[in-house]
């Protein structure tokens, strides 16, 4: 909106009263207007505001109204707009240089971010099938464990059951044959016996675990 010949003055007042609180006061201008050119006096003063929450400019323009010095300044002020064009091109260049440059870095950092995360997570991952790979032989040893001891258990379910049939012949054996046999063990411990022991001793299911001299015999075997 600014006419040409009043932007990069402008633009420069405006920043130092908005960011330095530096007040610019008739600076004048030569502007161009229908052709021709104006001097003006130029003001940017920064104003207090009340409630604190908001930054408040006032700009104004003021004429000189001089002819004799219209004319004569009019290629100076030329020359100093062109001038102070080159020097915002300048500043404004500059701050791309260094835009650029703290992009770059940002984006170097990034990327060495980007490479120390990729490089854990590949160690992650190395690490996690070294532990699928443990898993997976542990899972193999103790499936091969799991089948040898089913082959024990049945083994020992054939044995258990070669034992009680051995058992029970022996028990028929022993019940059948009428003779008074009582089993013990090194205490003197009664095991078991035969059902004809019952005539020397009197002896009941529940005396098994009992030791034999804790049981009268029905004779002593003398005096006829």
């Amino acid at each position: 909106m600014a006419r040409v010949g009043l932007e990069m003055e402008l633009r420069s007042a405006i920043h130092a009263a908005a960011s330095e609180g530096k007040p610019t006061l008739n600076r004048e201008i030569q502007v161009n207007a229908n052709g021709d050119y104006l001097t003006v006096n130029l003001s940017v003063r920064p104003l207090p505001d009340p409630d604190g929450s908001r930054s408040l400019l006032l700009v104004s323009f003021q004429d000189i109204v001089n002819p004799q010095h219209a004319k004569p300044r009019r290629k100076r002020a030329s020359k100093q707009v062109e001038l102070g064009r080159i020097e915002e091109l300048e500043r404004d260049l500059a701050h791309l240089k260094e835009s650029y440059q703290a992009t770059v870095e940002e984006q170097q950092a990034t990327n060495e971010e980007l490479k120390s995360t990729n490089e854990e997570m590949q160690s992650t991952n190395e690490e996690l099938q070294s532990t699928n790979e443990e898993l997976e032989t542990s899972k193999e040893e103790l499936q091969s464990v799991n089948e040898e001891l089913i082959t024990v258990n049945s083994e020992l379910q054939v044995r258990i059951k070669q034992l009680s049939s051995m058992q029970n012949d022996m028990k028929n054996l022993l019940d059948n044959i009428n003779i008074d046999i009582i089993f013990l063990d090194r205490h003197l411990i009664i095991r078991s016996f035969t059902r004809d022991a019952i005539r020397i001793y009197r002896l009941v299911a529940s005396d098994v675990g009992r030791p034999l001299n804790d049981i009268k015999p029905l004779y002593t075997g003398t005096g006829g």
